[in-house]
């Protein structure tokens, strides 16, 4: 795969929650080149890391007369890609107004991008996460008459109106767990087994360099990392550390993130009087890297919270690769990566007391947790290498892209 034949169509781009995206499209970057990235929403430029700034990454800030005269003008030349794109445009509008005002206001940064995907020949345009970023991507492929693919990571997605939108036109359908693949050919029967393929997260880590837990200087006993919202089940998890403190235990735990819920936690916290929990806000990957090599045990009571529901969350396989012992819960594609005994446990949802009972165990069993974090790393090893992950992905491109220039 000549990698200046793939762009990327996301909604922002990076994305602190989001570092499997960073870590794919940087890894790709090392061993192939830099794909273009296109983001719809504009980022900081204090927020890209020195990988990222090395990266073919485009931006449309603003619209001035001149970008407008520039936009009005590749319509001139191009009058068939105009066409096209108020087709597709009026095509959904036929099933939902609202998004057809959304992909209205998206036109001229789809113009923008077409016309660089053209002058680059790009063959194949991926995004991740079915909705507005996906269907900006499929469009520009339908203009350009080349190939569009998606990845699909949460469960939720499907109620999400767009996805039979990109479904429809999709060459490719990746998908990060068992679970994930299983719901998507349910709720889409009609769809062929041969466009889903499973291609895990990539991490931005190497294992190879974890050290074992036993041979580490510890900053906190337990450490959880994720955005403060219901379903994350971080009011379970200090609920379970008002348990062990009950029974004379006051383990020190770390949680970084940030979210609507940080409020409602810093109460809880005060409320039961937790002196060694600690809320230490959003922090980029490399440094949640090192607080997590830093900890014992990781813990993410992940919940169905209403129509919100993780798929499968990175931190948790970040934890792993760290050689870090997971408690959280079955939902999800979770029970794929946390194996109980052999990289952690599965606990009920909504219950502090199981995960204040996982904690002890591993607190007090220095054999198990050392047991259960030499594990882990081997099994990130050997499902989770992101060179492995990227060649997969290569493939997948690179056998569309076949499939459909071979016979024009």
């Amino acid at each position: 795969m000549n990698p200046i034949n793939i762009a990327y169509v996301l909604r922002r781009y990076p994305v602190l929650s989001e570092t499997f995206v960073s870590s794919e499209v940087q890894t790709i970057s090392k061993m192939y080149g830099s794909p273009l990235i296109f983001s719809l929403l504009n980022n900081k430029l204090s927020d890209l890391d020195a990988e990222d700034r090395e990266l073919s990454i485009f931006y449309l800030r603003y619209f001035s007369i001149l970008s407008i005269f520039k936009i009005f003008s590749k319509c001139v030349m191009h009058p068939v890609w105009f066409i096209k794109l108020i087709f597709y445009s009026l095509r959904t509008s036929l099933y939902s107004f609202k998004l057809a005002l959304q992909v209205i206001y998206l036109i001229p940064k789809i113009i923008v991008f077409t016309n660089v995907c053209h002058k680059q020949n790009i063959r194949n345009i991926h995004s991740h996460f079915s909705g507005l970023a996906a269907l900006s991507g499929q469009f520009i492929a339908k203009i350009l008459n080349c190939n569009f693919s998606f990845t699909f990571h949460t469960l939720p997605e499907l109620k999400n109106s767009i996805i039979k939108w990109n479904i429809r036109d999709a060459s490719s359908i990746l998908v990060n767990s068992k679970t994930n693949m299983a719901a998507v050919l349910s709720q889409f029967p009609e769809l062929s087994k041969e466009k889903v393929h499973l291609v895990r997260s990539g991490l931005g880590l190497h294992i190879e360099e974890i050290k074992p837990l036993k041979k580490r200087e510890y900053e906190f006993d337990v450490i959880s990392v994720a955005r403060l919202i219901p379903k994350k089940g971080i009011d379970i998890l200090i609920e379970s550390l008002l348990f062990l403190k009950r029974n004379g235990i006051e383990p020190s735990c770390g949680i970084i993130g940030d979210g609507p819920e940080k409020t409602v936690l810093e109460k809880l916290i005060t409320k039961y009087s937790l002196r060694n929990v600690s809320l230490c806000g959003s922090l980029n990957n490399s440094e949640v890297i090192k607080k997590m090599r830093k900890s014992k045990i990781f813990v993410l009571p992940c919940r169905h919270a209403g129509k919100e529901e993780d798929g499968l969350p990175v931190a948790i396989l970040e934890a792993l690769a760290s050689g870090v012992p997971v408690i959280s819960c079955d939902v999800g594609g979770i029970s794929e990566v946390v194996i109980e005994n052999e990289t952690g446990f599965l606990v009920p949802e909504n219950d502090p007391l199981a995960v204040s009972k996982k904690i002890l165990c591993l607190l007090t069993d220095s054999a198990i947790l050392d047991k259960i974090s030499a594990k882990s790393i081997q099994f990130m090893k050997f499902h989770f290498n992101k060179n492995d992950i990227i060649q997969k992905l290569k493939d997948i491109f690179n056998i569309e892209i076949k499939k459909k220039f071979s016979t024009l």
